[in-house]
């Protein structure tokens, strides 16, 4: 078994190659077993999603956020942290309902802002 080392020595180590092992190829397949085997599935929505949307057109279900209205909000005041904890609650509403096609307003790519982002373009590409 490896010794605990002191924090210094850690910091004293930093850059330091400390062990080699070979790279093992890991294709989608193997990525989305594993997702499905861990229940570590991303939410994407079966209609198209369109993103960074100001004014839905009148085929598509309009997820709002801030100033946005929509026919739902991520969040009315803006706050991050409640668009995350709403947004795929929102994606399932928005896929459930008659419409054909979701759009989603601008969320700012800042912060946790970023992280819903990432979400929803991943949505986006999966439904595309």
């Amino acid at each position: 078994a490896m010794p605990l080392a002191s924090l210094t020595e850690i910091k004293n180590r930093l850059g330091d190659e400390v062990g080699i092992s070979s790279w093992i190829p890991v294709p989608q397949e193997r990525i989305d077993a594993f997702a499905n085997a861990t229940e570590d599935s991303h939410y994407a929505p079966s209609k198209p999603l369109r993103l960074e949307v100001t004014a839905a057109d009148e085929t598509e279900y309009l997820i709002g956020f801030g100033p946005i209205a929509g026919d739902a909000t991520l969040s009315r005041s803006g706050d991050l942290v409640e668009a995350a904890a709403t947004l795929f609650d929102l994606l399932h509403v928005a896929d459930a309902s008659e419409m054909p096609r979701i759009a989603v307003a601008p969320v700012p790519d800042e912060r946790l802002g970023s992280a819903i982002n990432d979400r929803l373009r991943r949505a986006a590409a999966r439904g595309a």
